[in-house]
């Protein structure tokens, strides 16, 4: 709970995830036999919470401390173990 809040508090995401995705990523952690410290650590499954490519791309810049947010191609393939 506390990684889903700490999302939904990153400045500049457009669509917050709201209760139907926490539903969502929690069956997905299930599922995925995915432990609660590593959700701390990994956040996986971030593509179930956030719908928008730009809000994932935005909370991985946040995450890294870069203060711009671009959309680089190269970055593209790094950024996909990410997506659900």
């Amino acid at each position: 709970m506390e990684t889903f809040y700490a999302l939904r508090n990153v400045p500049h995401i457009q669509k917050k995830p709201s209760t139907s995705e926490l539903i969502d990523w929690l069956q997905a952690l299930v599922v995925g036999g995915i432990s609660p410290n590593r959700i701390k650590k990994e956040m996986p499954f971030l593509g179930v919470l956030l719908k928008k490519n730009e809000d994932l791309d935005t909370l991985l810049n946040h995450l890294h401390g870069k203060t711009q947010v671009s959309r680089p191609q190269a970055s593209y393939t790094s950024l996909n173990r990410y997506r659900y």
